[in-house]
């Protein structure tokens, strides 16, 4: 649903070259199941509230933790709010 890592977060991974090449493609005998969606995944909403609420999911979904929002920031998005 993310799509593929990032190579810098590949590279300082302890364990990545047991599971992904020097290109960042996945080695391991498991297949990834492929066109899964974020965005196919969400059933139960339409159109503006949809996007918002993606929007929101998307600022927890990150593979960098660093790029992932704080429960503070959060709280603060829009799709928490009502707005």
């Amino acid at each position: 649903m993310l799509g593929p890592p990032p190579m810098d977060l590949l590279e300082r991974g302890a364990r990545s070259k047991e599971f992904f090449d020097g290109e960042g493609n996945w080695k391991a005998e498991i297949d990834i199941p492929q066109g899964l969606t974020l965005e196919a995944s969400e059933e139960n909403l339409d159109g503006e509230k949809k996007e918002e609420f993606l929007r929101f999911v998307r600022c927890m979904l990150q593979w960098r933790p660093e790029d992932r929002w704080t429960a503070k920031e959060l709280l603060g998005h829009p799709w928490m709010r009502g707005d």
